[in-house]
């Protein structure tokens, strides 16, 4: 019977205990990765998710140009007040620049009618706040609304004849339509007084009216609409719970 050569053994006995010595070491850092915490950053909250509550953040461009941020959240009465006001001073405003500019007999008959009813529900919205014993605000979302609405006026001011006319027309169909989107996603549902609630009601209803004969103008007066303003036939927002 032959003897084994030691080294053969010796070299086969090391090999293994190398293979041994290399497999503790991975399953060490298998452990070691699965017992590590792992930090997961947080999600930013920016009004550019697809959740439907999401706010603006305080850095948020639209905040820095003065315009409201979108969101569902309802909104206290007396702010509720404030901003309605501050759309009926916003289309007095404007229908008297429009009146000052000259422009032709349809746009000013529409004009007069912001003048005259904007006037009309701006008083309203005062006496409602007193009957029912609430302060109008004046609010940071109150004073974001009246800096967006004095941008739209500048802007209009510096054009002339018929591309101030579409341009005010446009103006009058888009702020219209976030007027109604503000009464039925956070003013409307925001009201707990009664009185209060139908006088939101019942300028929703005046608001839903403007905005139709201003998208009827729009296509008297030809041109082509700025983007976001609608016309005739597209689908405009649903009212509000008339509970």
């Amino acid at each position: 019977m032959k003897t084994k050569n030691p080294l053969i053994l010796s070299t086969a006995v090391l090999s293994m205990a190398l293979l041994a010595a290399c497999g503790g070491e991975r399953e060490g850092e298998n452990n070691a990765v699965g017992d590590e915490d792992v930090t997961v950053p947080a999600e930013t909250n920016t009004a550019m998710v697809d959740d439907p509550t999401a706010t603006a953040s305080v850095n948020d461009p639209l905040l820095a140009e003065g315009a409201p941020v979108e969101s569902t959240t309802p909104v206290a009465e007396g702010d509720a007040l404030g901003m309605i006001i501050v759309v009926n001073e916003h289309e007095v405003a404007a229908a008297d620049q429009a009146v000052a500019k000259k422009v032709s007999a349809p746009v000013k008959t529409y004009a007069d009618m912001m003048r005259t009813e904007h006037t009309a529900n701006m008083e309203q919205a005062r006496t409602v706040a007193g009957t029912a014993g609430v302060q109008v605000g004046d609010g940071p979302e109150v004073g974001a609304l009246r800096t967006r609405s004095e941008a739209t006026r500048t802007q209009l001011n510096g054009m002339e004849g018929t591309a101030f006319e579409q341009g005010y027309v446009d103006a009058m169909i888009k702020d219209h339509q976030m007027t109604l989107q503000m009464l039925d996603q956070r003013l409307i549902p925001g009201a707990q007084n009664a009185a209060i609630k139908q006088y939101l009601q019942t300028t929703r209803e005046a608001v839903a009216k403007h905005l139709e004969a201003a998208q009827q103008l729009r296509s008297q007066i030809g041109g082509a609409a700025a983007p976001g303003a609608t016309t005739p036939g597209q689908a405009q927002p649903t009212p509000a719970s008339q509970s």
